[in-house]
């Protein structure tokens, strides 16, 4: 049977395989984080500076005017803020998470605040750009190696610089992974994601690429949720037979998880930012897959231990918020 996976798909299941089990087989609802949504906003902003044809380009550059559907800084910001409203009006807040501890309103403000200054950093560095060869490059390849694997995904941009081509993928985080430190920097260097963007590309155009630009789009000033002034550096990462060999193993687990529909719970910081959260903590299982052989407890009682755990826990309980 023909599988589609995505890197939001195998992102989602190394974080939490029972993350992935609630959006991608029970399907289950539920409100999206604000900063996701945020991200969506400014990604569908930026692609529709793109919109206009060729030939529009062209009379466009004819009368001194810039190829970007913005024509000016405030134009650009202005769309911004019909699209941030729109998509918040379409989305509707009962179907948005916001950080708690915070008034809702007052998010949405924030972030209209943080996509205005850098949707205008954008243009005041784009607008006399080249154009880029694509913009939102969606792709579906067949996974070499893996028979009846195909890999979907989007592509930012891909852009032609100096003769080569390069792919380009927008960041709105304000993580900062900071130039200096190398080891901060290898998740991008081996970031599924941008091999598998590297492995489209090629399959796609039959060339290699120069490499891939994590471009954050930063800030005017200061951050207006953080208030932190933060002076982002894009970074360059080539991929390598390694990175797809990597990518390939990955797909493996992957597959063969799901065919033993095997997805445990992994508990950790991640739970915070999770969709799921409140939904994975009532959540009841109502069978185990069986394990595969039989297990050899030796001279140990399985059930005698749980027992007196259980009754231990009974004596040293200690009050903790906790959602069940």
């Amino acid at each position: 049977m023909a599988i589609r996976i995505s890197a939001s798909k195998l992102e989602r299941w190394q974080t939490c395989p029972f993350s992935y089990y609630l959006a991608y087989i029970k399907r289950v609802g539920a409100p999206k984080w604000i900063k996701t949504i945020f991200g969506v906003a400014v990604h569908r902003t930026i692609a529709g500076f793109y919109r206009l044809n060729e030939n529009q380009r062209s009379k466009r550059i004819r009368k001194g005017k810039t190829q970007l559907l913005p024509q000016t800084k405030k134009s650009a910001i202005r769309l911004w803020i019909y699209n941030w409203q729109r998509i918040i009006e379409e989305t509707g807040k009962e179907n948005i998470r916001f950080d708690s501890g915070k008034d809702p309103q007052e998010q949405i403000q924030e972030f209209l605040k943080l996509g205005a200054s850098m949707i205008g950093k954008y243009w005041q560095d784009n607008h006399d750009a080249p154009f880029p060869v694509a913009v939102e490059k969606r792709f579906s390849v067949t996974l070499p190696g893996i028979n009846g694997v195909t890999i979907v995904g989007s592509i930012d941009q891909i852009r032609e610089i100096f003769g080569e081509w390069w792919l380009v993928d927008l960041k709105t985080g304000w993580q900062d992974y900071g130039l200096e430190d190398a080891r901060l920097q290898y998740p991008v260097h081996h970031s599924y994601q941008f091999t598998i963007y590297s492995l489209a590309f090629r399959i796609l155009y039959g060339r290699k690429e120069a490499g891939i630009i994590r471009y954050p789009l930063g800030y005017k000033r200061k951050c207006p949720i953080t208030g932190r002034k933060i002076d982002k550096s894009a970074i360059i990462t080539p991929r390598t037979i390694d990175d797809y060999l990597d990518l390939i193993l990955l797909v493996m687990a992957f597959l063969r998880n799901c065919d033993l529909a095997i997805f445990p719970k992994n508990y950790g910081d991640h739970c915070r930012f999770c969709d799921y959260l409140e939904i994975c903590a009532h959540w009841k299982r109502k069978s185990v897959p069986l394990p595969v052989g039989e297990l050899n407890w030796g001279k140990i009682n399985p059930e005698r231990v749980i027992a007196e755990l259980e009754e231990i826990a009974r004596f040293q309980r200690v009050k903790q918020p906790r959602l069940l």
